[in-house]
């Protein structure tokens, strides 16, 4: 399948994503108060946290190794229904020996059961993910878009039909997601055993090369997720969940560019795994980094010139004051998209440390501008916080990609050896 045809797929599937995902933000927002929201907001943080903390390391791990040999397909699978079911032990442990009192330390504002939904959901997340990493490593990007489309429609189409019914509120929303994850579940593992040839095999030998790439690239992905959400969480202990409410309406505007980024990156990192030759992985990665570049400065002018305007007609008018975070936001954000291409292009080839460290220190940054700038300017010192984290994170790898000697030297090399003589 071509590039152009696979991305005309994902950004089609990744429409649809966008447009389902900003009905149920409508839908949730114009249903719930300013409290509810932010309520909502933080406990679909505290599923995504967990999900990356646990589950985007086997993922990306499964992704990439099944890029190198599709024979460990079965090995693969079944250490990963292993490793799931420990996480549920895990899970139900933590939630039963921690008390009300701990997470209303760590969630003021948040119900118990809120929480107990969230841990729930986390079991066909995982899985979900687990298989969908394989299905993009095979490259078969028809079943992928499928899986990462579908139980975000049905999510929407359950709170739709919840707005109808009545009775709306986080809990019930959060059981939506829950039902919708486990049907997909068991979509995914059907579509899998009916395309795959699949039999139980445990390995160590997979095994340990799982965790080998899992652990690298769960760090980077956590930091990199922690980098994007972190300021959401500061917010609300330091300003309130009406607040944070306010907030998460400038950060999901925003975040439809990340979006974008991680659609164009998720493309091209199973191919540059693959790709035995640098110089084609640099290449591609060069295109879409320009391409997604383009696509960002586009972007933020649309949103300075109509950005309140569609804050107002999507959501209500109460939400309003969220164009001026969102304006501080753009120019990180930004920057931040063609930094994330080039992330996905260096976890191609093996997760490189910079990988890990670049993110941590960004996150670090903005740990520490955000605790000094929330409590004097509020909601647009976290919007100004995150986005001098983001241009740091941006260029320092935009620095690295294009300046670093070993990746020069890897790609000039290869370029001799193209050259007739």
């Amino acid at each position: 399948m071509g590039l152009v045809k696979i991305f005309s797929i994902s950004l089609f599937s990744e429409a649809f994503v966008l447009l389902a995902g900003f009905v149920n933000s409508i839908v949730i927002t114009r249903n719930l108060d300013l409290a509810g929201r932010g309520e909502y907001a933080l406990t679909m943080n505290v599923v995504l946290i967990l999900s990356l903390i646990f589950g985007d390391s086997l993922y990306r791990s499964n992704t990439y190794l099944i890029s190198k040999n599709r024979k460990d397909l079965s090995r693969l699978i079944s250490n990963g229904m292993v490793a799931i079911l420990f996480l549920g032990f895990l899970l139900f442990s933590i939630f039963c020996l921690s008390g009300q009192d701990v997470f209303q330390q760590i969630l003021p504002g948040v119900h118990l059961q809120l929480v107990f939904i969230a841990f729930l959901s986390l079991i066909p997340l995982i899985f979900i993910r687990c298989l969908n990493g394989l299905f993009l490593g095979m490259q078969k990007y028809y079943v992928f878009n499928f899986l990462v489309v579908a139980p975000l429609c049905l999510y929407c189409l359950l709170n739709v039909g919840l707005s109808f019914w009545g009775g709306f509120s986080p809990e019930k929303v959060m059981r939506n997601y829950l039902i919708a994850m486990v049907f997909f579940m068991v979509i995914a593992f059907i579509i899998l055993v009916r395309t795959e040839s699949f039999h139980f095999e445990l390995n160590w030998h997979v095994a340990k090369q799982s965790m080998q790439t899992g652990i690298k690239s769960g760090i980077s992905t956590v930091t990199l997720f922690l980098l994007f959400r972190v300021d959401i969480f500061f917010v609300n202990y330091f300003l309130g969940t009406d607040q944070a409410g306010l907030y998460s309406i400038a950060a999901l505007v925003a975040e439809l560019l990340q979006k974008f980024a991680n659609t164009s990156g998720t493309i091209i990192f199973p191919q540059i795994a693959g790709e035995s030759r640098p110089l084609r992985g640099y290449r591609l990665s060069v295109r879409v980094v320009l391409f997604v570049a383009v696509v960002g400065v586009i972007f933020a002018l649309v949103v300075l010139v109509f950005g309140e305007r569609l804050i107002v007609f999507l959501f209500q008018k109460a939400y309003a004051p969220a164009i001026i975070p969102l304006y501080y936001l753009l120019p990180g954000t930004v920057v931040m998209a063609v930094g994330k291409i080039i992330i996905f292009s260096l976890w191609g080839k093996g997760f490189p440390k910079v990988t890990i460290w670049v993110p941590l220190c960004a996150f670090i940054l903005n740990v520490v501008l955000n605790l000094v700038l929330i409590p004097r300017l509020g909601i647009m010192g976290a919007a100004l916080s995150t986005s001098i984290s983001y241009l740091v994170f941006g260029i320092s790898l935009i620095l690295y990609f294009f300046v670093h000697p070993q990746l020069k030297m890897d790609h000039e090399n290869e370029s001799k050896i193209d050259v007739p003589i």
